[in-house]
């Protein structure tokens, strides 16, 4: 009887790690997804030489995409610098946790 005891407890110990462990490699993931994300906006912002057009459509396809992007034009020693924040949360549903992030990044603009 004691050993099917222990052994019961140990498998509740297994099983509370394994969940606890795809908790946080989900929330690895997610953060690692937001960072490429944010990497591709950038990149097709400053392909556009941040056209109006673009800037609205990249908002757009972030909301739908789950994110939010925030843009900002900043002037720095009389250049033009776009402030690109994308925000996001990860959820971690074991714990029962959501938390806030956001992934910022700076891009001088020129041509304008």
């Amino acid at each position: 009887m004691k050993l099917g005891l222990e052994t019961m407890i140990g498998m509740l110990f297994l099983l509370t790690g394994i969940l606890f462990s795809f908790s946080v490699y989900h929330a690895g993931v997610k953060a690692s997804d937001a960072k490429q994300y944010h990497a591709w906006v950038m990149e097709r912002l400053e392909g556009a030489k941040y056209a109006k057009v673009v800037k609205e459509a990249c908002i757009e396809e972030a909301r739908e995409q789950g994110y939010r992007l925030i843009l900002q034009e900043e002037t720095e020693d009389e250049r033009r610098i776009e402030k690109v924040s994308l925000c996001y949360s990860v959820e971690l549903p074991f714990l029962e946790e959501e938390q806030q992030y956001q992934v910022s990044g700076y891009s001088h603009i020129e041509g304008r």
